[in-house]
């Protein structure tokens, strides 16, 4: 193999394995080198600081340093005199991901002049990566987007993340530093992604950013609302901030006007979370959503995907009349005349949401029901009948909160008007929820990929479909229920209501919440897999606590109160099909308690 030439090498090693090209590795210099040259560097995560110096020290004298393209550093914190050696340590970053990094953070007070020199020599540090086209920073001032963005030239800087960290001063002084780094992205005409996480952003921060990056195609934002007028000055550090901030305050409540459709948006997602004034909603807060919808109904014309909704523990009023924001998302949704990807909770999909949907070309293909006080899933989807082209839908995600009063049963029928529906996920936040699986089955005959969320499947009657059907992938996550008799249903409903009839089935995830259980109650997960001979890979997630509590004293749990034990197919090894995570004792396996 040393003898290859190096293209020939190059070439094999991009059709192998990973474990294949660290078998190679062992037996040949020439591979070993070729590994360390193309990717065994390539993206670098470090959660130990001592780890990070470790290999700040090895990079720096081995050309292997001009690998590396992704750093992770989010974990860790180091000295603002390090980190501006990062740039000539790692030369073609292209993607670095750091957090609470600030220069004044835990440092000694210092004169002013040193303080500039610093943030100077910082700034021209950063600059020094030419490469670079994604950051990922949570801080409360960004200083290294802001340093690299403060740059002589225009950069290449294609994707900008940031979260916002409370620890390093007020929502006044954070307004402030979020409008600064907008107005400074007029430096970075290429930028395509945009993400901020716990802020307040405005209509008028739309248009900034808009006019600054006419490519831009991706907006995530989790945004603040603020519902009120007055008081607003006891968020602010200065008189000067608050003056700085009220234009965009007021740009929500009373609309902006859209000077230029934004052509490249494709992607737009907007998490309302609670009013950093008030925990109840007010009809300000109402009046700022209808102009959101507005606006966005009249500024993006392009969108393939609209998100918008609230955080379930946000926005606590917003319970009353449902269809309040049925007008205003009507009109949105009817101008998107692409739109292919629909997740919103502010209204149900009721006939006018439904029809307001253009798809005359059919590229509507993914969407989110959620169950309201009043207006239940069942509902949502008879009014789904009259979407247009609506055999081409291929996912659906169905949220049953616990808003939903009415506990009729759900008619899975109805999902055969899906007729090439392949992916489904049902979530239940109601408690002792349990469904029969080959009633979805019986309905969906083109479905790969079945995800279920905190429900208990059950084989209460005879399987409806005998038939086998196309699943590939089944997930069971945050299962909840924790009496053995819920087990059994669980351990039933895998024997005889679902497995035999996946034989194509390719992946197995199960997942439980964290809780304390009783160290007397056992629970036992039986899977057999012996007719599942595609079978790849099988993810078991048993998030079981140490200690349980009896009358208010904690007590250790001497034995793990899970089993586990999988039958699976011939000539298949245990030991790569099933990884057990998060075990705190040791698990037993029991053949006889399945049989």
């Amino acid at each position: 193999m040393d003898r290859l030439p190096g293209e020939l090498l190059l070439y094999i090693l991009s059709h192998l394995n990973f474990k294949d090209k660290l078998q190679c590795n062992l037996v040949s210099q020439e591979w070993h080198t070729r590994l360390k040259q193309t990717i065994l560097y390539q993206g670098l995560l470090f959660r130990n600081p001592y780890h990070l110096h470790q290999a700040i020290d090895f990079f720096t004298d081995t050309p292997f340093r001009e690998t590396v393209h992704r750093l992770d550093m989010s974990l860790c914190e180091l000295p603002v005199a390090t980190f501006m050696n990062l740039s000539l340590v790692f030369p073609r970053l292209k993607y670095l991901h750091i957090a609470d990094f600030d220069p004044k953070f835990k440092a000694p007070r210092r004169p002013l002049e040193i303080e500039a020199a610093i943030l100077s020599s910082l700034e021209r540090s950063v600059q020094r990566w030419e490469y670079l086209e994604g950051i990922v920073e949570r801080s409360g001032s960004y200083p290294i987007i802001m340093s690299f963005l403060k740059a002589p030239e225009p950069v290449y800087l294609t994707s900008i993340n940031i979260t916002y960290n409370k620890r390093h001063g007020s929502i006044g002084k954070y307004q402030h530093n979020l409008r600064s780094l907008i107005k400074l992205t007029k430096n970075a005409p290429w930028l395509e992604q945009f993400c901020a996480r716990f802020t307040f952003v405005s209509l008028l921060d739309f248009e900034e950013l808009h006019q600054n990056c006419p490519k831009l195609h991706t907006i995530s934002v989790t945004t603040h609302v603020c519902d009120s007028t007055t008081g607003l000055d006891k968020w602010f550090d200065s008189e000067a901030d608050l003056n700085h901030f009220l234009p965009y305050h007021r740009s929500n409540i009373d609309g902006t006007p859209v000077k230029k459709t934004a052509q490249s948006l494709r992607h737009l997602k907007i998490k309302l979370a609670k009013s950093f004034m008030s925990v109840r909603e007010t009809e300000m807060t109402m009046v700022t959503i209808n102009n959101w919808l507005q606006y966005i109904g009249l500024k993006y014309p392009n969108l393939a995907s609209f998100d918008m909704h609230k955080i379930s523990n946000g926005l606590e009023g917003m319970q009353a009349p449902e269809k309040q924001f049925e007008q205003q998302i009507s009109f949105a949704l009817s101008q998107m005349t692409s739109l292919e990807m629909l997740n919103s909770n502010l209204v149900p999909l009721s006939t006018n949401v439904v029809q307001s949907i253009p798809n005359v070309a059919g590229d509507f293909r993914q969407c989110t029901l959620y169950s309201f006080k009043h207006y239940t899933i069942q509902k949502q989807l008879e009014r789904m009948q009259s979407l247009n082209n609506l055999n081409k839908l291929t996912v659906l995600h169905i949220i049953s909160n616990k808003n939903n009063k009415q506990r009729a049963p759900l008619k899975f029928s109805l999902l055969e008007s899906f007729s090439n529906l392949t992916q489904l996920t049902f979530t239940s936040q109601v408690n002792n929820c349990k469904k029969q699986i080959s009633d979805i089955f019986a309905n969906t005959p083109h479905l790969e990929a079945l995800t279920l969320s905190s429900v208990c499947p059950v084989a209460l009657n005879e399987p409806l479909c005998m038939a086998n059907n196309k699943l590939k992938v089944l997930q069971i996550r945050r299962f909840n229920f924790f009496e053995p008799s819920d087990w059994f249903d669980l351990n039933l409903a895998l024997k005889k209501d679902i497995l035999p009839f996946c034989p194509m089935l390719r992946r197995f995830d199960f997942s439980t919440v964290r809780a304390e259980y009783r160290s007397d109650v056992s629970f036992l997960l039986a899977l057999d897999f012996r007719n599942n001979h595609h079978l790849q890979k099988v993810n078991i997630n048993l998030l079981a606590s140490t200690s349980y509590r009896i009358d208010g004293q904690k007590a250790d749990i001497a034995l793990c109160p899970f089993a586990v034990y999988p039958f699976l197919p011939k000539g298949f090894s245990e030991y790569t099909a099933c990884t057990l995570i998060d075990l705190p004792h040791p698990v037993s396996f029991n053949k006889d308690m399945i049989e």
